[in-house]
């Protein structure tokens, strides 16, 4: 789709793809830097990442108005602003929850927030994929051709 502004102006504008069509490696135990490189610019696309970021923190479920019925009384509602963000926080929860292993949701079973999910896989992860990429690092500074192929020397 193709959007005119003033000025000649022109910008293009695409239809969003599905989580399915973005996300083809699930988190498993090793790959959190990669699954995360995959997610996060999705997220930021949608406008999402601050539910999982913390900077789109939960509204209070319920707020507290003055009653027009009696002058002092007050009644106690739902934020209208938690009703947007509820669900808005659900899909991004369902989306990360629908993109890890069966052996990691094991993790996230019971966690009622998208920042809550994003936070305790990230604590459970991050670290342990940054050590194995340092790994990684040191092995291929370190290699040797020595009597492998030339074909092995590269699959190593």
């Amino acid at each position: 789709m193709l959007l005119t502004m003033s000025n000649s102006l022109q910008i293009n504008t695409m239809s969003s793809p599905s989580i399915s069509q973005v996300i083809n490696v699930k988190l498993t135990q090793e790959n959190y830097l990669l699954w995360s490189a995959q997610i996060l610019p999705y997220l930021r696309s949608q406008g999402l990442v601050g539910f999982v970021d913390g900077s789109m923190p939960p509204p209070n479920q319920t707020i507290v108005v003055e009653s027009s019925e009696e002058i002092g009384s007050r009644k106690i509602i739902v934020n209208p602003e938690f009703t947007v963000w509820y669900p808005q926080d659900q899909l991004v929860l369902s989306l990360i929850n629908s993109s890890v292993t069966e052996e990691v949701l094991s993790t996230v079973v019971g966690i009622t927030t998208a920042r809550e999910a994003w936070a305790t896989l990230e604590r459970k992860f991050a670290s342990t994929s940054r050590a194995r990429a340092m790994q990684i690092r040191m092995e291929l500074s370190t290699i040797q051709k020595k009597d492998m192929t030339i074909a092995d020397y590269f699959r190593k």
